[in-house]
């Protein structure tokens, strides 16, 4: 958390802003990964967690979320802890 209030955002690796966008990069990729082995197992809609709330949510128009977007709501809510 405290790279999101470094005062120099300069993203380099020796910089803690640098480092908090390291570890927000490999979270994503890591949620992606985990987002996609969740859709090849099937069965979305027997889910009773987080993730498979997102994977089985649908827009007014019946289409499932993008991967971005269960990416970014799932961020968002892991920043929310402490």
């Amino acid at each position: 958390m405290s790279g999101a209030t470094a005062w120099l955002r300069v993203d380099l690796p020796f910089t803690t802003y640098g480092r908090s966008q390291k570890a927000r990069r490999q979270l994503r990729a890591f949620l992606q990964e985990v987002i996609s082995q969740r859709q090849q197992q099937g069965n979305l809609d027997q889910s009773r967690d987080v993730l498979g709330l997102f994977l089985a949510s649908v827009d007014a128009d019946g289409n499932a979320l993008f991967t971005e977007q269960i990416v970014n709501e799932l961020t968002h809510t892991i920043s929310l802890k402490k």
